[in-house]
């Protein structure tokens, strides 16, 4: 039997109350990893396929500014932090991070390679925070809970799918990386599901 190894098992998201959530970013440096997930899951450990999806979304899409919602880095300063360093050099735009509660990465770090730090951000009517909160007066835009929800099929077909969770005056954005978890929240009268599939997405009727 090997010595350090460690079991990595389908995550449990952090609640909106903020909540911990396990990560495995770095797990690998605490010994040989072993997957304990369910058939067909993907896993994520680099940001290298999220630069990916922002490099092709900046292709696609003309952008002045990034603003990412919080929860960036889950782990202190490795490779991935080198690789991110990398890409946000190459770019021409303004590059914003509302701080979450899981960015423990110094501030003075994200500074010196030209990365905003905030706690919110107030635009016009528009209010941007990472954690999922109503504000009178404001749209407000979030994340931090991974929102998700259950589909189900006309028989015993279930599948979880991430989506944008939007109320009259809140949307709460999914994740943008991989092996996050899913908070799975239930629609109520007024709010509309939009599902994604990483392709496309879809209003969900």
């Amino acid at each position: 039997m090997k010595d350090n190894t460690v079991y990595v098992i389908q995550e449990i998201p952090g609640t909106q109350t903020g909540n911990p959530k396990i990560n495995i970013m770095g797990a690998s440096k605490y010994g040989e990893l072993k997957f304990l997930l369910p058939e067909l899951s993907q896993i994520i450990f680099s940001p290298g396929p999220l630069i990916f999806k922002l490099r092709k979304l900046l292709k696609d899409f003309t952008a002045v500014r990034i603003i990412f919602l919080g929860d960036l880095f889950h782990s202190e300063q490795n490779n991935e932090w080198y690789l991110f360093e990398s890409w946000v050099k190459k770019q021409n735009l303004e590059i914003i991070l509302i701080e979450g509660n899981h960015d423990i990465i110094p501030k003075f770090k994200y500074n010196s390679i030209g990365v905003k730090i905030l706690e919110n951000l107030t635009e016009d009517n528009f209010y941007f925070t990472h954690l999922p909160i109503h504000k009178k007066d404001y749209f407000v835009f979030c994340g931090h809970i991974h929102p998700g929800v259950k589909l189900k099929g006309s028989g015993l077909q279930q599948m979880k799918m991430p989506c944008f969770f939007k109320s009259k005056n809140q949307l709460i954005l999914p994740a943008f990386g991989g092996f996050t978890g899913l908070h799975i929240l239930s629609p109520t009268k007024g709010v509309k599901v939009y599902i994604t599939t990483g392709k496309e997405v879809m209003e969900m009727s």
